[in-house]
């Protein structure tokens, strides 16, 4: 599964798109996956950025270094595959009720009663 790297939610409920839409804008590729978007070191992962998606020197410094501290929060687990997380149940597994308690939870008026 390739991963994308703007489109997907990394931390919280907001893509990097919306998140860093200053950022996005210069993107080079905008539909670029995880994959050629860094490298594994004997550290671990490398996101490789600057080289491949804009640049730098084109943003301003203080969103520049929000956007690096945010990728370094998004680690990766080398020989793991890639997987999408249910993020309304906590084993992250998708059923029919979590998503019924979300929409819910959503509604601005009571929810349909459900049928026996």
């Amino acid at each position: 599964m390739n991963i994308p790297f703007w489109y997907a939610k990394w931390i919280g409920n907001e893509s990097l798109t919306k998140a860093f839409s200053e950022i996005f804008v210069q993107a080079v590729d905008d539909k670029i996956v995880v994959v050629p978007a860094g490298i594994w070191t004997y550290t671990g992962w490398s996101w490789q950025l600057t080289d491949l998606m804009f640049d730098s020197n084109r943003i301003l410094p203080h969103i520049w270094l929000e956007f690096c501290e945010v990728a370094s929060l998004m680690l990766l687990q080398e020989n793991v595959q890639d997987t999408y997380m249910w993020k309304q149940d906590i084993e992250g597994i998708f059923s029919i009720k979590s998503c019924f308690d979300l929409f819910s939870e959503n509604l601005s008026s009571p929810p349909l009663s459900m049928m026996p």
